[in-house]
């Protein structure tokens, strides 16, 4: 995702914990916005410290980011703030992983090690990804059951909310209804 101004070399890792901070310009921010599928990225910021740990790296930080996304009953658009905690250990292979461990690996080497280097911004992406809320709704958008239809304004007996009601007749040999 990044051209490499928040990549780190994994050799760079070898001796102190490296921090990292994060406030992509607004070109980036635009890009994120497009990665996300989200309206606009108002506001992101992160910090991540590396740390190698054996063939390992524990990657630990935070992001908080303010996205503009439409509300999935409105469609108006609406605000949403993510701030999230990130605790990964990324591996560069896992033929370097013991037998036991493989399932202890978050992530392992793909997509946040890129060319030996590990991609500070992709993991901020990724983890604020994880923080969205799949169905995002406006405070106004009111309570719709969650169908989007009023539960007290269905008649049981309307064809309209019935589209099985000829099934059983269709599989008993019957032509179909009008």
């Amino acid at each position: 995702m990044t051209a490499g101004r928040w990549r780190i070399p994994l050799a760079d890792l070898s001796g102190a914990p490296r921090r990292v901070t994060c406030a992509p310009d607004p070109e980036a921010l635009a890009a994120i916005a497009r990665r996300l599928q989200v309206e606009d990225v108002l506001d992101f910021k992160g910090q991540v410290e590396l740390r190698a740990k054996g063939n390992d790296v524990h990657a630990t930080g935070d992001v908080a980011a303010t996205l503009v996304r439409r509300c999935v009953v409105t469609l108006d658009p609406l605000e949403e703030r993510i701030e999230e905690t990130i605790d990964l250990r990324l591996t560069p292979t896992l033929a370097d992983a013991d037998e036991g461990s493989a399932e202890d690996v978050d992530l392992l080497d793909a997509p946040f090690l890129v060319d030996g280097a590990i991609d500070v911004l992709e993991i901020l992406v990724q983890q604020t990804a994880l923080g969205m809320d799949p169905f995002p709704r406006a405070p106004d958008a009111g309570d719709t059951g969650g169908a989007g239809v009023d539960p007290d304004a269905i008649d049981p007996q309307s064809p309209t909310h019935r589209p099985f009601a000829g099934l059983k007749d269709l599989m008993d040999g019957k032509p179909p209804k009008d």
